[in-house]
């Protein structure tokens, strides 16, 4: 595989994405595997064209001809029109032997998607890429995450952490922005990715690329060039920075390679599918593994930047870990790993509740953002409810309170307002009647008492601040 066969100017970095193969041999796949490979486009696809076969196998139609030649040699394939001096817009289609032959390497594995790419390639290509990342500037980090609304020294901290590209724990409360961090921070690497759209070892096909995951950016979208005179290999695919989140449903065994007894191929797990990306595991700690068994999983590949993974077959693959791992939870980190494993963590940065400041700009940039018009009543209803009710202030208040009142103004046909009615409306529809004094837990409180909020204080009189706040930082 060569990474780049254009010449470079001094100090330029070589492409990591491959040259198009000119031979078969620069596939680095076993020319049966490949026959069988195009059997199964075919019968799935039941008339082809050589162009676009190509297209399904993403390899150049002229390594295609070379495939398509034996097959009909070997009486596989047969053309549907007469015989012509051009066959390259006419279709084929199996021969009773073809779809023989199709059936049986079906039973072996469903894979019928563009050609893998060899491990050997794969793993290069990820080792190039981390070479290549390049540190995100403290201005570029402060921007894309200048909608946020955060104290500054929780801005610094969370900027630093980012910055490293080690692995890093935010705790807080639920619903303060831990979640909003990592997919703005990953939105402002505007460098890309490269993904394959599968990998092949031992005879064995390894899904890699996944549509819920990877989002394929177009040719003026990324950084890559030409890799050589007859252009990229296509098998590759230009992605944006990769964010894979994972929560509860988190088990031990989806942290290995994934096989599938009906399609007969592996999936990448979910870690490896965010390579040169963001990992993130939401609600860290409730899982059903245990947080120090999902943290020993990782010691090795966190530093030493390989992981190893056990094949059905039995043997064993070797993959770069170029993953920065982000882990996200509303306990404390005491509860959550003793000591040795916290060093393993380099960086805890905790993303406390907002201010009543903190919500009044959240609130004004949500409203302005969503078109609703804000009366001076209704904010100081809001603010009133969110420090003075049963339930702690959160960031993502203003914005859950918001869109209700804009789904019901939008079903009523009216302008949406924030008013102290509106509030009280979306407020019940939110957090249910016992949020409005309404349900039986608060019917159980002494007439006309106000019940103290969750966190144990004293219901606290929010002086709401003056109309024209400070610009969110």
């Amino acid at each position: 595989m060569t990474v780049n066969t254009v010449p470079e100017q001094a100090g330029a970095q070589a492409n990591p994405w491959p040259a198009a193969a000119e031979s078969m041999a620069d596939l680095g796949l076993p020319d049966p595997f490949l026959r069988e490979l195009a059997l199964k486009i075919i019968h799935y696809a039941e008339r082809l064209t050589v162009s676009g076969l190509a297209q399904r196998m993403r390899i150049p139609r002229i390594l295609v001809d070379e495939i398509t030649r034996e097959m009909r040699r070997e009486k596989l394939i047969e053309y549907v029109a007469g015989v012509t001096q051009n066959y390259e817009n006419v279709p084929f289609r199996l021969t009773d032997l073809g779809q023989q032959r199709a059936a049986d390497a079906l039973k072996r594995s469903r894979y019928a998607g563009a050609a893998p790419v060899p491990l050997d390639q794969y793993n290069r290509v990820v080792e190039a890429l981390l070479a290549q990342r390049q540190k995100v500037s403290r201005s570029r980090l402060k921007e894309s995450l200048s909608h946020l609304v955060f104290a500054q020294e929780v801005l610094d901290s969370v900027c630093a952490a980012m910055h490293s590209g080690r692995a890093c724990l935010l705790y807080g409360p639920p619903g303060n922005g831990k979640t909003e961090i990592v997919t703005s921070f990953a939105n402002c690497l505007d460098s890309g990715t490269l993904v394959p759209h599968a990998i092949y070892t031992y005879g064995q096909v390894i899904k890699a690329f996944d549509r819920l995951h990877h989002i394929p950016l177009g040719p003026d979208e990324h950084k890559f060039g030409a890799a050589g005179p007859k252009g990229n290999d296509e098998r590759w695919v230009p992605i944006r920075t990769p964010v894979v989140m994972v929560g509860g449903e988190l088990t031990r065994d989806a942290l290995e390679l994934g096989y599938d007894e009906h399609t007969g191929f592996h999936q990448l797990p979910p870690h490896l599918k965010a390579q040169n990306g963001f990992f993130v595991v939401d609600d860290f700690g409730r899982q059903k593994m245990r947080p120090d068994e999902m943290l020993n999983r990782w010691i090795v590949p966190m530093e030493r930047s390989i992981d190893m993974f056990a094949m059905h077959t039995g043997e064993i693959v070797t993959m770069p870990f170029d993953v920065t791992l982000v882990l996200s939870t509303n306990l404390q980190p005491t509860d959550l790993m003793d000591e040795a494993l916290q060093r393993r963590i380099p960086y805890k940065v905790e993303v406390p509740p907002p201010s009543p400041h903190e919500l009044y700009q959240i609130l004004q940039t949500n409203a302005q953002s969503m078109g609703v018009e804000c009366e001076r009543g209704g904010i100081d209803h809001f603010m009133e409810k969110a420090y003075n009710s049963n339930r702690d202030p959160r960031a993502c208040m203003p914005r859950d309170l918001l869109r209700i009142i804009v789904d019901g103004s939008t079903f009523y046909g009216e302008t949406p307002r924030l008013t102290p009615d509106a509030v009280d409306r979306a407020w019940g529809l939110s957090f249910g009647p016992d949020a409005l004094g309404k349900g039986p837990a608060a019917r159980k409180a002494a007439p006309g008492s106000l019940a103290p909020s969750r966190n144990g204080h004293s219901p606290q009189k929010v002086t709401t601040p003056p109309a024209t706040p400070a610009a969110p930082r």
